[in-house]
């Protein structure tokens, strides 16, 4: 999620050659698109649970809230003007950053203490810690690109890809998708990226894809294998937090994401949602992509204003694929399958008792 997309972010700059600000302009609306399914989804089940909210006389104040804690804003402000308005490097703004934290803490009693001697030496050996990590996937990640590179794999690989899917994209995305998937399963995302970076991402170049976006493409299914079977390193964890069963856990995680293994495709067929084209191309791109995120999340969690039946919901979730799918006819046939399904559910209604926000 921009603005601090993590260590891959800066590693696919150096790939591509471009501005760490290109990578985040591209990635920012997916991003907002992928989160908010997700919050619909996990709000039309609160409301179907009945689930209430903080009472609103617990909530703390907002004005206390902002005037104690606006100052640790500063550093993430610092970041982003070094990068996007200063065109710093990021190792350099990364500093810049770094040093507006110390100064902040110089000028917090409270946090003074995290200068006290135990303290700074417990900081430079997470530092230390960490440093050894990217230290050791870098050099593991140079061993494969070396070898890649010297074999000639890649470009076998991404030649394997095109030729089987011959001129149809969607069926070269998909085959990309699974590979990307079984590539990164149970990878750090940083050394996840670079692989299918150099294996899967040049089929789509190949295919005269943005190499922007096939990066993107690649990248996101790389990282969906922390939520697919059959390794689901993610799943795993939340499932021993939660104290529930792997299978369950896994389904209501690819349940919860299933936006996310839509917007990688829709990007490739509509770049205006990265934001790249003209204005009237982003505009539509990113019409139809708010839209058919209400209509996804309508579908898998079958509830708009009551329950649904499963022969509302299937062409409710078929009019979300048509908004993603280019051109203008599939939009309105969405628009036209939709509208009045929803329409007369919303009349049919009976006035809901009202909640407070859901948690």
């Amino acid at each position: 999620m921009p603005p601090v997309m993590g260590a891959a972010a800066f590693v696919m700059t150096e790939f591509l050659g471009v501005s760490y600000g290109s990578v985040v302009l591209a990635a920012l609306v997916p991003a907002l698109v992928y989160y908010a399914a997700l919050l619909l989804q996990i709000d039309l089940r609160a409301i179907q649970e009945r689930l209430r909210g903080v009472p609103r006389e617990e909530l703390p104040p907002v004005g206390p809230v902002l005037r104690e804690g606006w100052l640790y804003l500063i550093p993430i402000v610092v970041l982003v003007a070094c990068i996007f308005f200063l065109n710093m490097e990021v190792a350099k703004a990364a500093l810049y950053a770094c040093a507006a934290n110390v100064v902040l803490v110089l000028f917090r009693p409270a946090a003074r203490r995290a200068l006290l001697p135990g303290r700074l030496l417990a900081l430079c050996v997470g530092i230390a810690h960490a440093m050894v990590q990217i230290t050791v996937v870098c050099a593991a990640a140079g061993f494969i690109v070396g070898l890649v590179a010297y074999t000639g794999l890649g470009v076998s690989l991404a030649e394997a890809l095109v030729q089987l899917a011959g001129n149809n994209l969607l069926l070269l995305a998909l085959c990309t998708a699974l590979a990307s998937v079984v590539l990164g399963m149970g990878m750090p995302a940083t050394a996840c990226y670079i692989l299918v970076a150099v294996l899967m991402a040049p089929a789509l170049v190949a295919a005269g894809v943005e190499p922007l976006l096939a990066h993107l493409f690649v990248f996101y299914f790389g990282n969906f294998s922390f939520l697919t079977p059959p390794v689901a390193l993610a799943v795993y964890a939340a499932a021993s937090i939660a104290n529930a069963p792997f299978g369950a856990t896994c389904w209501q995680a690819i349940r919860l994401a299933l936006a996310g293994y839509i917007v990688p495709f829709i990007f490739l067929y509509k770049p205006g949602m990265a934001l790249l084209g003209s204005p009237g191309g982003i505009a539509w791109a990113l019409f139809d992509s708010a839209v058919a995120v209400v209509l996804l999340a309508v579908a898998i969690e079958g509830y708009w204003y009551r329950r649904l039946s499963w022969l509302a919901r299937a062409p409710i979730g078929a009019a979300a694929l048509l908004m993603f799918v280019p051109g203008w006819e599939t939009r309105l046939a969405g628009l036209a399958l939709a509208a009045p399904i929803l329409f007369i559910h919303y009349r049919r209604a009976a006035p809901a008792p009202r909640y407070e926000t859901a948690r």
